[in-house]
């Protein structure tokens, strides 16, 4: 059973106090003398609460243990890296596995820094060749994958490897379409058999600690997706030792291991034999924010500063909030409806929560619909013009009857800001010009249906899909009404729920799954990522899973990749934004702002995706704080 609920609770039994209860018998610290039958009951019943009280746990030297304890929405189906496409199994990636870049904690706008690299790298003046020196004497841990069970040295052919790995045929890859075809020569590498001891000229080990990537045209994001964890580097003993169960038993050189992958939670322990790094938050991008939040006191720590992390799987908003009231989380992403529970007037903090502190902060992530242009109903068809035409009518009456400011007011509380297409507003190239989609207009859509010979009979029926949780089932109410209001009869309006976000997930990279309610968390701060979404050759199962093909965007989107000149770059940028507009192949969307909440004593800014996985590390207890005795 894992060690669980650090912050201790009193309990009482029969008049008797109790404080730091133990999870297992023989490791509490202190009791209060009872006789020996009272105690022999008392910690009977202790062991059978241990899901819901606990104490720090001694190691074998009998110190106590630090625990710091998170959750995430929903479980991660793999920790391997070709699968780090979710935003759960990407935080659990950086955690136990190194990248050559990542961000810093602290800094926003995000901004890249160094990790497993040396200094960011030596680049061409044609912006096509990055050189890197990665560190000396970082080992992979400890683990029978290795001779003799031994971590050995992270290597510059680790790194080739690693990368490698997204364009092996004989695997499938959720990251490959980060890169492409950017790497020089890759294709050839494939086609000729994909042997990794005759690596591409675009990847590749110039000496143990060098390594070199050539790029067939010039990238200006290349670094960024260096600090994405599908570009986590991997030993070769590993993937050969274990096969299918990388995805639960990572072998990387980060700051944690894995300690236990169970369906309900994770428990990650520090790596021992992790480098040795210090916390210097001003180096981090040390804000306001941050200090109020105590966080610059944990200056010179060491990293990583807990000794373990904890992450439960939480889907539902209820249950998390419970979990932080009863001590079973240390750091909460307040839902909107549950502010009221959190807040008295003028976003004062109730007074059972006085001790903790919060913090509002706009999030890297924003959340949209998406039509699933593959299914007949409701996309191409193809060799039949008109009824695709009919269909796209159809997809835009859909979103001209979808009312953004009501459901920003009824589930996101109020906060966050809408737009059209896919480019964010906290973008340069977002256009204010272009938002008149998101506006609702009832009678324009109802309009539509008529002039494209859409009735109540013939109209299709719509699935919306989602994870089964009470949070998505309140998104679909709301569509559900404004569909009926259209003019779809009940039952031509329905949700099919998934139990778990890797079955979502699976159904969407089938392209199985009609209407989708998705959310993205931005892999590196350009618009470029966002507007990926939409790029042909990303496609199902890749990031596009709306599987939108529009030669004029693909065309737009390939021709900012190498366009220096920030003015034409943005006017491509919101030519092929249009045309993705104009098609209606999305519902568009709303960026979010959220609440955290930290639970006294700790000290962490984590509200970001990205930062989840690189600022876990950085979560610590403030300067004075206890273990409760």
């Amino acid at each position: 059973m894992t060690e669980m609920l650090q912050r201790a609770l009193p309990l009482r039994f029969g008049g008797l106090k109790v404080l730091a209860p133990c999870a297992m018998i023989g490791t509490c610290t202190k009791l209060k003398w009872i006789g020996l039958k009272r105690l022999i009951f008392l910690l009977a019943v202790l062991c059978a609460f241990t899901l819901l009280v606990a104490c720090h746990a001694p190691d074998e030297s009998g110190e106590s243990r630090q625990v710091y304890r998170h959750s995430f929405i929903d479980s991660p189906s793999s920790v391997d890296p070709l699968h780090a496409a979710s935003t759960y199994a990407g935080a659990l990636v950086l955690n136990v596995y190194d990248t050559l870049l990542r961000y810093k904690y602290l800094e926003r706008p995000l901004e890249l820094t160094t990790n497993l690299a040396m200094s960011m790298p030596a680049v061409s003046e044609d912006g096509k060749r990055y050189t890197f020196q990665i560190r000396r004497g970082v080992h992979f841990i400890d683990d029978p994958a290795f001779a003799e069970g031994k971590g050995r040295e992270v290597t510059a052919g680790d790194v080739v490897y690693s990368l490698l790995r997204h364009f092996d045929p004989a695997l499938v890859s959720q990251g490959r379409w980060l890169w492409g075809d950017l790497f020089e020569g890759i294709d050839a590498w494939v086609a000729e058999g994909a042997d990794y001891d005759s690596p591409p000229s675009g990847i590749r080990a110039l000496d143990r600690y060098t390594v070199e990537f050539r790029l067939r045209r010039a990238f200006p994001q290349f670094l960024h997706t260096l600090a994405n964890p599908f570009s986590a580097i991997v030993p070769r003993e590993a993937v050969a030792f274990y096969g299918p169960r990388l995805a639960a038993h990572p072998v990387g050189s980060g700051p944690f291991r894995l300690a236990e992958f169970e369906s309900t939670y994770v428990r990650l322990e520090r790596n021992e034999n992790y480098r040795q790094e210090f916390f210097d938050p001003v180096a981090e991008g040390l804000t306001d924010t941050a200090k109020s939040l105590g966080i610059d006191a944990l200056a010179g720590e060491r990293v990583p500063i807990m000794d373990h992390v904890e992450i439960r799987f939480i889907p539902d908003t209820t249950a998390r909030w419970l979990a932080y009231k009863k001590g079973e989380i240390d750091f909460l992403r307040v839902a909107p409806e549950l502010e009221g529970r959190v807040f008295t007037a003028n976003d004062v903090l109730r007074p059972e929560l006085a001790d903790d502190q919060w913090y509002a902060g706009v999030d890297t992530n924003f959340a949209y619909l998406a039509f699933n242009m593959d299914d007949p109903d409701v996309g191409l068809v193809e060799g039949d013009p008109e009824r695709s035409q009919r269909n796209r009518e159809l997809r835009c009456a859909i979103r001209d009857a979808f009312d953004w400011q009501a459901r920003k007011q009824l589930l996101h509380g109020g906060r966050g800001r809408v737009f059209s297409g896919l480019i964010p507003p906290m973008f340069e190239a977002f256009d204010p010009e272009q938002q008149g989609s998101t506006i609702r207009n009832l009678e324009r859509a109802r309009k539509r249906l008529e002039q494209s010979g859409w009735t109540a009979e013939n109209l299709p029926e719509l699935q919306y899909s989602g994870v089964g949780t009470g949070r998505t089932q309140m998104f679909f109410e709301l569509f559900r009404s404004w569909m009926l209001e259209l003019g779809f009869p009940p039952d031509k309006v329905r949700y099919k729920p998934y139990a778990s976000w890797g079955e979502y997930a699976r159904a969407v990279r089938s392209r199985s799954v009609q209407i989708m309610d998705r959310g993205w968390s931005m892999d590196y701060p350009d618009v470029q990522n966002a507007l990926q979404l939409a790029y042909g050759p990303n496609a199902s199962p890749g990031a596009n899973v709306a599987n939108f093909m529009d030669p004029g965007f693909d065309r737009l989107f390939e021709s900012v990749a190498a366009q220096a000149d920030p003015e034409k770059r943005i006017a491509a940028y919101r030519a092929a934004n249009q045309l993705l507009i104009d098609s209606c192949a999305l519902i568009s969307g709303i960026a979010r702002e959220s609440v955290y909440l930290i639970a006294d004593p700790f000290a962490a800014q984590l509200d970001s995706d990205q930062i989840v996985g690189v600022g876990l590390r950085f979560a610590g207890k403030k300067k004075g704080a206890s273990t409760p005795p």
